[in-house]
């Protein structure tokens, strides 16, 4: 970075503006985050009671075990992204971005059908309760997986912005979402909705999200649109490696991480 400096002082100095801005809305983002998540557990305590919040938990849980689907795909956007964009290939990164947005639907729109077919075991072995209705919880398993979907579809939007050094702007998208998702909770819960409520929020959340990622995008990379004939098999072959650790670090994390709240909830309820 020296060398750099003496060479091209500039260009240094863009480069440390760039990481100050990153860090700070980094930083940002979690002072944000850390309260709003501190006060809304009580708050759908106070609402639902304890059964809801634990039906609404492991709905969270359960769904958050598809994130073994993302294999490692978001860090390999972001990898290639930027290694992509410090060569100013602009068509390699569009066959990158369109490669792995098809992937992620497949991947995801699967999870999501699987899910719904297999709705009445998950309820029937997991969530015992007769304190809440089986339609609310049916309804709430469903949007949460759909959002879900949703959520992970639209991933190659931050992972991509991340690789063009980008955080400051991916950090206030989240933290748009995290305040939207936080109010209209409050908002859907103290109507009465429920866990029911709550996915409804969550999915606007994550709409509201994705239209402001999709946005962003087409303002700072106008070259990046969704084309299917972009698809690429050689981009996937080119990052196998990459994506094959990436998976199985996020696997053992998910094991590790929350396993044992699928096992507690399937003895205790």
């Amino acid at each position: 970075m020296k060398r750099l400096e003496r060479q091209n002082p500039k260009v240094a100095q863009e480069i440390y503006n760039r990481i100050g801005k990153n860090s700070l809305y980094n930083l940002l983002l979690k002072i944000l985050s850390f309260p709003l998540w501190l006060v809304l557990p009580p708050v759908i305590l106070r609402f639902i009671g304890i059964e809801g919040y634990g039906v609404w938990a492991f709905i969270q849980v359960f769904v958050n075990y598809g994130w073994a689907l993302n294999s490692g795909i978001d860090t390999a956007i972001t990898k290639y992204t930027a290694e992509y964009n410090a060569r100013e290939d602009h068509q390699k990164i569009a066959k990158l971005f369109n490669t792995f947005f098809f992937v992620y639907s497949l991947l995801f729109i699967v999870f999501c059908i699987l899910v719904f077919i297999f709705q009445d075991w998950i309820i029937d072995v997991f969530i015992k309760t007769d304190k809440i209705s089986r339609g609310d919880i049916s309804f709430a398993l469903i949007l949460y997986a759909g959002t879900f979907t949703v959520k992970n579809i639209y991933k190659v939007y931050p992972s991509f912005l991340n690789g063009l050094e980008r955080m400051d702007l991916t950090n206030k998208v989240e933290m748009l979402s995290f305040t939207c998702m936080f109010i209209f909770s409050i908002l859907f819960l103290s109507l009465g909705w429920g866990i029911g409520g709550l996915a409804i929020a969550s999915t606007i959340s994550a709409l509201i999200t994705m239209a402001v990622y999709i946005l962003i995008c087409a303002k700072v990379a106008p070259y990046l649109k969704l084309n299917p004939f972009l698809l690429s098999f050689e981009v996937i072959s080119e990052a196998k490696k990459f994506i094959i650790y990436g998976a199985i670090g996020g696997i053992t994390s998910m094991a590790q991480f929350q396993l044992n709240k699928m096992i507690i909830t399937y003895f205790l309820g």
